[in-house]
């Protein structure tokens, strides 16, 4: 349904309360109607929870409303025009906002959701040097030096007489996964972390940064039954995962 200028104008007294329901019926004629199709295009707006969006929809509406009010004697017909064009512009904007706001494919859902994560590092001395070399990694990382990190996690990696635990192996590993992620090395990262997994696939952190990096991989399909595990089994991802889950192509 097409609300003219006059019909807005007054929805919206009626709705601050000016004035009552009986005049707004004796002025505007389907006023029910009319107002229940006012109030739907409140509650959709309202419904994206998008500030930006209804600022510059609201700005779109009251820019046509000024250039129609210039017009000093307007037949029935233009006023409905004028309507219709209204719509017509907001509808389009929301369409374009809407199409440059969601992501699209892998990469962009990664580059969305992805953010840096801390290190997991345990205070394991059983070799004065590695500790010393995992603790340099650490500072390169967090000090953002990743190049310089992703060269001391190799010199651990390639060297036999460091003998690690286990545990430490794998905080190892992560940590290489992690510098590789940052330096935009998604094949070797995907490797670094399918290997966690595969030791620990209840290690829900390492997982979602594996989903991320299907992702940056355009590799959708893996990336969504990793999602769907987090989603099913984990407390920390479980909304995350879903809301992503939606998001893909």
């Amino acid at each position: 349904m097409e609300l003219s200028d006059q019909d807005i104008a007054l929805l919206e007294q009626f709705q601050n309360g000016e004035i009552s329901r009986q005049t707004a019926s004796e002025k505007m004629e389907g006023f029910d109607d009319k107002l229940s199709a006012y109030q739907t295009s409140l509650e959709a707006i309202e419904a994206w929870g998008d500030e930006q969006l209804k600022e510059k929809l609201n700005k779109q509406y009251h820019q046509h409303k000024q250039e129609a009010a210039k017009i000093v004697s307007f037949p029935q017909w233009g006023k409905y025009a004028v309507a219709a064009s209204v719509l017509i512009a907001a509808l389009s904007l929301i369409f374009l906002l809407l199409k440059k706001d969601t992501p699209s494919s892998g990469p962009e859902l990664y580059a969305a959701n992805y953010e840096m994560l801390e290190l997991p590092w345990a205070n394991i001395r059983s070799d004065i040097r590695k500790d010393s070399l995992m603790l340099m990694a650490k500072s390169f990382y967090n000090e953002r030096r990743f190049e310089e990190a992703l060269e001391i996690f190799q010199q651990i990696f390639h060297n036999d007489s460091l003998d690690v635990s286990m545990n430490t192996e794998t905080e190892i590993t992560i940590g290489y996964a992690y510098t590789q992620m940052e330096l935009k090395n998604y094949e070797e990262a995907t490797a670094a972390l399918e290997e966690v997994n595969e030791y620990f696939p209840d290690y829900y952190e390492c997982r979602w940064q594996l989903a991320l990096a299907y992702l940056a991989l355009d590799k959708t399909d893996k990336a969504r039954g990793i999602l769907m595990g987090l989603a099913e089994n984990s407390k920390a991802f479980k909304k995350d995962a879903k809301k992503l889950l939606k998001q893909l192509p």
